[in-house]
């Protein structure tokens, strides 16, 4: 928790500052000496409370001053940090660290110590910034966000605005953190693209909630559309492999959604194997009865393979395409070149169509239904 001096104490601690003014001039240079005597100075600071820590503030060089500052960067998660801090700017003595306070008020969740050096800093960054929204929102993080959504731009492209730009990588996380919620999640994805939002959640989540993220992806699947080669499902399906009542991870998955994966795994095998844009898109359309797409031996035919039945489909054009039982499958598997074209014309189909004239899709979807309740009685 953050610790506030009595009122009482401010005469002292307003003698202290005028012994030792804040010019607010000049940057701390990166490097392990201002590490170690940055490292010294906050392990004092963190060892004091009350009078003794607002004593000690009030006393600070501006050297020492920007060396805290400076020391402060990357650390605002830490409540110890935040709780030195608020006394700090409180006190007065962080006029010239605006940017800083502007983090630290994002981070701590609004505190009042950090307003007053937050609205400075917003006011640096001019109104076209939409920075006054974190000072007015009651989760400044929530307000960032909103500043953040108004420009439409990309978040990488918007980091690179001179204000933001100066946000430490604390804030940048957080912000980013709300981005990926579940109320943002469809909006995020369409804005940034899936394979930059893969790399944000590989990036600022934990092994958990990363799996949370996934699952509340797929639950979004309507929202965000799952174009061929999606590279979040391809991560998720590489990590928890396909839908199955098993795994631990698919066990929390909406129904609904595990079927859409598979549809999309389906689809996609489809895509690769058979390439045909024309015979994908009416193979699409028996997707939730369709098992599962193989390739022969020799890569010129596809199998779309069904419970109870199987299609073999050549890639050579003028071929027709033939149904049989699933009992022939595996030794039809074996089969390649002229030996595969001549069993698919000398064995009993099931039934067969040819991709051929303006009405063959209608042709092939009457002859594949009938196949279809033929063999499921």
């Amino acid at each position: 928790m953050i610790e506030f001096a009595p009122t009482c104490l401010r005469a002292s601690v307003a003698a202290a500052k005028v012994q030792h003014p804040y010019p607010g001039h000049g940057e701390i240079p990166r490097g392990d000496r201002a590490n170690v005597d940055a490292g010294r100075l906050w392990t004092l600071l963190f060892g004091l409370r009350g009078q003794d820590l607002d004593i000690r503030v009030a006393r600070l060089t501006a050297h020492e001053v920007r060396l805290a500052s400076y020391g402060a960067r990357g650390r605002l998660k830490d409540g110890e940090v935040l709780r030195v801090l608020a006394r700090l700017f409180d006190l007065g003595q962080g006029r010239s660290q605006a940017a800083l306070a502007f983090d630290a008020f994002i981070m701590s969740g609004g505190l009042r110590e950090f307003h007053h050096g937050a609205e400075q800093h917003v006011g640096t960054c001019g109104p076209s910034s939409g920075l006054e929204a974190v000072l007015a929102a009651s989760r400044p993080i929530k307000g960032l966000a909103t500043a953040f959504k108004k420009t439409g731009e990309r978040l990488v492209e918007w980091l690179k605005r001179p204000t933001a730009a100066r946000l430490g990588t604390e804030v940048r996380e957080a912000l980013t953190i709300v981005l990926l919620s579940d109320g943002e999640l469809p909006t995020t994805v369409q804005r940034e693209g899936p394979a930059a939002v893969l790399l944000m959640v590989r990036t600022y989540l934990d092994s958990n909630a990363q799996a949370a993220w996934f699952r509340a992806y797929l639950s979004h699947g309507g929202a965000v559309g799952w174009a061929l080669g999606d590279p979040v499902l391809t991560e998720i399906v590489q990590e928890f492999q396909q839908p199955n009542d098993q795994s631990s991870f698919w066990k929390l998955v909406d129904p609904a959604a595990r079927d859409a994966v598979s549809d999309w795994l389906k689809e996609t095998d489809l895509h690769l194997l058979l390439g045909d844009a024309e015979r994908v898109k009416f193979w699409k359309r028996f997707l939730r009865e369709l098992d599962h797409t193989e390739v022969s031996q020799d890569r010129n035919a596809v199998f779309i393979v069904f419970p109870k039945w199987y299609a073999c489909q050549f890639k050579q054009s003028g071929v027709a395409t033939y149904c049989f039982p699933i009992s022939d499958l595996r030794e039809m598997k074996r089969l390649s070149g002229t030996s595969l074209v001549q069993a698919a014309r000398t064995w009993n189909p099931l039934g067969r169509y040819e991709h051929r004239g303006f009405l063959w899709r209608s042709r092939a979807e009457w002859e594949v239904r009938r196949v279809m309740r033929e063999s499921s009685r």
